[in-house]
């Protein structure tokens, strides 16, 4: 019986080099690569690669720069946002995704779903020692909406990556809706007071979206972000 591991695909690994090599320089880049066990970094932007090469990185940078990982992984998503996705070209496709920020929000699984249909089928693979990789997305649920505030709920089999989802609602709401938001988590897995990760998210004031009530949705298959 094989072991279950989780994939990334290479557009997050290639796009946390391009931030680690923006922010910090081509040196601090190559120091996290002397350090890690990665064999290549010729990633495939649609390919799956095992979570940990994601890990490792932001792990490493942290370190040597003297700060925490969740601070690493806040700026890293809001750069993804901003420059990486920007740069592959996605920008028309999350506009379409909604007409306010909340919106925007409510559909996020949805649009996972609509780019990644069929992924697992297609590209998942087993490592050399026999570990099935498994890309798993995660899921978000939008409660308490008023036209200032929302309470995002998120659900991921990946704990650790809750700053990331600061960093990329920060870079949505001033890339695409011209917001300033503040998001504070308010309930976690990590202090023990939730199964899943709840944010409040304050913006300038906009009018309400209408939409159906929502159920947390199971993870399915995986759109381009990394969360």
């Amino acid at each position: 019986k094989t072991a279950l591991s989780h994939e990334m695909l290479g557009l997050i690994n290639l796009s946390i080099k391009a931030f680690v090599v923006d922010t910090f320089g081509e040196s601090l880049w190559e120091s996290i690569l002397s350090q890690t066990s990665i064999n290549t970094t010729n990633w495939i932007s649609s390919c799956p690669y095992d979570d940990k090469e994601t890990t490792d990185i932001v792990s490493i940078a942290a370190s040597t720069l003297g700060i925490s990982t969740e601070k690493v992984y806040e700026a890293y998503g809001e750069f993804f946002i901003i420059k990486s996705l920007q740069g592959q070209g996605y920008k028309k496709l999350l506009l379409c995704v909604g007409s306010n920020f909340v919106e925007f929000l409510r559909n996020l699984n949805a649009f996972h779903l609509h780019l990644y249909l069929g992924f697992e089928d297609k590209h998942s693979v087993s490592s050399a020692d026999g570990t099935r990789l498994k890309m798993i997305p995660p899921a978000f649920r939008c409660e308490e909406v008023t036209p200032e505030s929302v309470e995002l709920h998120y659900y991921s089999v990946r704990p650790g990556l809750w700053p990331l989802v600061i960093g990329l609602l920060r870079g949505v709401a001033r890339t695409y809706f011209a917001l300033e938001p503040t998001v504070e988590l308010l309930r976690s897995r990590h202090d023990g007071s939730c199964d899943h990760e709840v944010f409040l998210v304050r913006f300038p004031r906009q009018e309400p979206a209408e939409a159906p009530s929502e159920r947390a949705a199971p993870a399915g298959p995986a759109g381009p972000g990394p969360a």
